[in-house]
């Protein structure tokens, strides 16, 4: 993706979570934004209509009015429909949450593994949103089950993998003996 754009995502997200916080509603909006996603992700059809430019803009917008509650998230698809910018629509709500996230102090912790994890600790929180307030932070922890996973796991962090399943240390341990 392009600088330009990369830029243009930011400012309409921070700008948004700015407004959010001045009304003091910035956890509605995400959550709100959060079931914008999930039903734009169940239903291809809203995407395609937010995004094809064979429907005027009113229509798209009137459309959209019926099913989103927010004034805020409204008005911020009336601004994106009218300049254009639907394209972007998905990644801005992306990005807000992002920086909400960064702004509350949440960090986020994805484990994907084959079967239980060993560690005592770990397996108490199976299948569950685990909350740890450290150092003024909050951990959140998603344990997944994935049987596409020979053997150890995956860490998704802050929108980086970090890889220790079997499968991965072999790779790197044929890319070492071919050095």
């Amino acid at each position: 993706m392009k600088l330009y754009y990369k830029i243009l995502i930011k400012k309409y997200a921070k700008g948004f979570l700015d407004s959010a916080l001045e009304l003091k509603k910035e956890i509605f909006i995400k959550n709100e934004i959060e079931k914008l996603l999930f039903l734009i992700k169940k239903n291809h059809n809203l995407e395609k209509l937010l995004l094809t430019p064979f429907l005027k803009k009113e229509k798209k917008i009137n459309f959209f009015k019926k099913i989103i509650k927010s004034n805020l998230i409204q008005n911020l698809l009336l601004l994106i429909i009218i300049e254009n910018k639907e394209f972007f629509f998905k990644k801005i709500c992306l990005k807000y949450i992002d920086f909400f996230k960064k702004k509350q102090n949440i960090i986020e912790l994805h484990f994907r593994y084959k079967n239980y994890i060993n560690n005592n600790y770990l397996n108490f929180f199976l299948y569950k949103k685990i909350l740890f307030l450290i150092k003024k932070k909050i951990i959140i922890f998603f344990l997944k089950k994935k049987k596409n996973i020979l053997g150890g796991f995956l860490i998704k962090f802050d929108n980086k993998y970090y890889d220790f399943t079997i499968k991965n240390f072999f790779k790197n341990f044929k890319q070492n003996l071919l050095k």
